[in-house]
């Protein structure tokens, strides 16, 4: 069965729609759900409405399967773009970005999301040089031993 296409999400309190196009529709309507759900989808009009009107109020259709190839999914996928007007939809041109510029706000946002997924390994190494320093604390005095500790281990 090919499971390539191209989908309307449908607001049904408000007629508004979005079309996409997908190799994997099962998988990119769970993709939707999940970002959806959790507060961080990337259209930000569909985030918006979904926080408003709430899961209950949205229907995943298909609107037409296609090869699964990029040419042929973006060629229709644009066709209902043009036919359809979806309002939820951001970018006019599928599959392009060009032409979008994120906001102060967002630039701002994302640079401190990147901050903080560095973090984790951050963390971790300086835990593993704290632990080095415990478990050689018996033999070294600790003050000796953080003086050969560089800024480029934590690195």
């Amino acid at each position: 069965m090919n499971n390539a296409g191209v989908y309307m999400i449908l607001n049904t309190q408000n007629g508004k729609r979005y079309v996409g196009s997908s190799v994997d529709l099962a998988h990119r309507w769970q993709r939707h759900t999940w970002e959806l759900a959790q507060g961080v989808h990337g259209n930000y009009r569909l985030q918006k409405a979904w926080a408003f009107y709430g899961e209950d109020a949205f229907e995943f259709s298909v609107l037409e399967y296609v090869a699964a190839n990029k040419k042929d999914l973006l060629g229709r996928e644009q066709h209902y773009i043009d036919t359809i007007c979806p309002e939820y939809n951001i970018l006019r041109v599928a599959g392009s970005n060009l032409g979008f510029r994120h906001s102060r706000e967002t630039r701002r946002r994302l640079k401190a999301a990147q901050w903080l997924r560095r973090l984790p390994r951050k963390m971790a190494q300086l835990r593993l040089i704290t632990a080095t320093i415990q478990a050689e604390s018996n033999t070294l005095d600790p003050k000796d031993y953080l003086a050969d500790v560089t800024l480029s281990r934590i690195n």
